[in-house]
């Protein structure tokens, strides 16, 4: 199963981050070009309660040329929620699903 997170802040990191450490196909997408460049270099990092770790997940500024995806989890803020919508429906295959795990008010 091949797993996009549009917005790789801090919640879509940690999610994204332990995805790929299970064994999964994840990709990142996210809007600013020097924390996907951070990611690329070094690696994602990730630490807390399941401890430090350095993850090395593809990561991407822009949604072109991905291919296609099953599921896409979109954690942008609300400003953003639109744009994450028309990336996901852009990027998934015809019987993917987009699941939102956002906070905050307004991402309806």
């Amino acid at each position: 199963m091949r797993i996009c997170v549009i917005g790789a802040g801090a919640m879509g990191g940690i999610f994204g981050g332990h995805l790929k450490r299970s064994g999964q196909d994840v990709t990142l997408i996210d809007l600013r070009r020097d924390h996907v460049e951070a990611i690329v270099r070094d690696g994602l990092r990730v630490d807390g309660v399941l401890g430090d770790h350095r993850i090395a997940v593809p990561a991407f500024d822009s949604p072109d040329d991905l291919g296609r995806f099953d599921v896409a989890i979109v954690f942008t803020d609300t400003n953003a929620t639109t744009e994450a919508a028309h990336t996901a429906a852009r990027l998934l295959d015809t019987d993917g699903f987009a699941l939102t795990l956002q906070n905050g008010i307004g991402n309806v």
